[in-house]
């Protein structure tokens, strides 16, 4: 079978997230976040699941690292908790939970892996929370700060920062529907201070990190329309349009543009004009624009669209079609178009930063066995191929997940790792999708 094939140069990594992998809440100072407070106070996860223990990662992160050694992944990018930094989110940092992170980045250079830092992946603290969290426009100093500390004291041992991770679900699930932590519900128009807020957050951040010689990414994700029929120039041209869209305040495009190219575009102007006029100041998109050096996008599924009159729909899928164990479509067609749609509209380099996908994996007595999580990352590889043939400059690759871990909303009822994790001992074993990205990764040595 062929397999597909990378160059040398090209990163390929694994990727977590603090809240869902490390555990131990209050641990050597550590302050509240949000989701330490969600999980406790609404009856909303799976089973009522919480990250308190996770994968217990704070304390058998040695693991992890021989994991990733293993692994051959050549980067790690993994968040840093910001309320175990600061516990307050301002003030005085925490030195034990520093140290924990120079530990981390320390032995996986050791093993030859690149530590590659997200600086927020959704566990804000929740004395800032308490203070109006995305809402106050003064948290784009608090978060500026924050960058600061740890780009300072992790100092050499990481050259990559990811700033926030998937604005749409932030302020989407976060600030509109109220689905995620902090469980607000302001609606889609009420929601708009919570993208500016976070991208002037991104921008002065970005600027920081570029002044102490740091490498500089912005994550967005979703689902991504591509044309049924690829031959149709119109419904070409339609699926690019719908992907410039913004649909909802906190569409990619809104958070895309101002970075990229400077200001929020005539469409959002349009649909959204006195939330802007109500929002943006003076200065405001100069502090969010440049010093970004890459586009990233954390993607998992694809649809199909067919052109309805002037616009779209939504192919309906045969009945039997594959779906992931929570029920998400197994279609990876949607990460060529939206791969080459970035790349045409930013000239950028990309960064595919998760990609993976939810299993009902069972330990047997010989492994545990996943040969369609196998056959997912093959499709959705191709598919990068593709896309880097086609002109898009591609840098990185990070599959989702490492590890089992605590999947928000699903708690442990979702499994995305390549590494199987016992909710109960926390022990892991590696399964075969671990195996097929280690020849994989292998191969560009050959």
């Amino acid at each position: 079978m062929n397999e597909p094939k990378f160059g040398k140069n090209f990163i390929f990594g694994a990727a977590t997230s603090a809240y869902q992998i490390e555990g131990s809440p209050a641990a050597d100072g550590k302050g509240l976040s949000v989701w330490d407070v969600f999980c406790h106070t609404q009856d909303t996860v799976y089973n009522h699941d919480d990250g308190d223990r996770a994968c217990d990662s704070y304390l058998r992160w040695r693991e992890d690292v021989e994991l990733l050694a293993s692994l051959g992944a050549d980067a790690y990018r993994f968040s840093v908790s910001w309320p175990r930094v600061l516990p307050e989110g301002a003030g005085k940092p925490n030195p034990k939970g520093l140290d924990y992170y120079k530990k981390l980045c320390d032995a996986l250079l050791e093993k030859g892996v690149r530590p590659c830092v997200t600086l927020y992946h959704w566990d804000m603290p929740y004395a800032l929370s308490l203070k109006g969290g995305l809402m106050n426009r003064d948290f784009a100093g608090r978060f500026a700060d924050y960058a600061a500390v740890v780009a300072r004291e992790l100092g050499d041992r990481v050259s990559l920062y990811f700033t926030f991770n998937e604005p749409e679900s932030i302020v989407g699930a976060g600030y509109c529907y109220g689905a995620f932590a902090p469980g607000c519900k302001f609606g889609d128009r009420g929601s708009f201070p919570a993208v500016h807020n976070l991208l002037l957050a991104h921008g002065d951040a970005a600027r920081i990190l570029k002044d102490m010689g740091k490498e500089v990414g912005a994550v967005c994700s979703g689902p991504a329309p591509y044309p049924a029929d690829e031959k149709d120039g119109e419904l070409v041209r339609l699926v690019e349009k719908q992907l410039a869209s913004p649909e909802f305040v906190w569409s990619t495009p809104n958070i895309f543009d101002p970075i990229f190219l400077g200001d929020y575009s005539a469409e959002f102007y349009a649909k959204y004009r006195k939330e802007a006029e109500r929002t943006i100041k003076q200065g405001d998109l100069a502090r969010i624009a440049g010093n970004t050096d890459y586009c990233c996008i954390n993607h998992y599924s694809g649809y199909p669209v067919i052109r309805k009159g002037e616009g779209l729909e939504k192919l309906r899928r045969p009945s039997g079609s594959p779906l992931m164990a929570n029920g998400w479509d197994v279609d990876e067609k949607g990460i060529y178009w939206t791969l080459k749609f970035l790349y045409g509209r930013y000239k950028k380099p990309l960064m595919l930063t998760e990609n993976g996908m939810d299993c009902h994996d069972i330990p047997s007595s010989d492994g545990v066995h996943d040969a369609a999580r196998i056959d997912y990352f093959r499709r959705f590889l191709t598919q990068l191929n593709r896309a880097a043939a086609d002109g898009a400059d591609i840098r990185a690759y990070f599959a989702w997940s490492l590890l089992d871990n605590f999947e928000w909303l699903a708690g442990y009822s979702s499994r995305f790792g390549l590494v199987y994790v016992d909710a109960q001992t926390c022990n892991r074993i590696p399964k075969d999708s671990f195996y097929y990205l280690q020849r994989i990764f292998s191969d560009r040595n050959k």
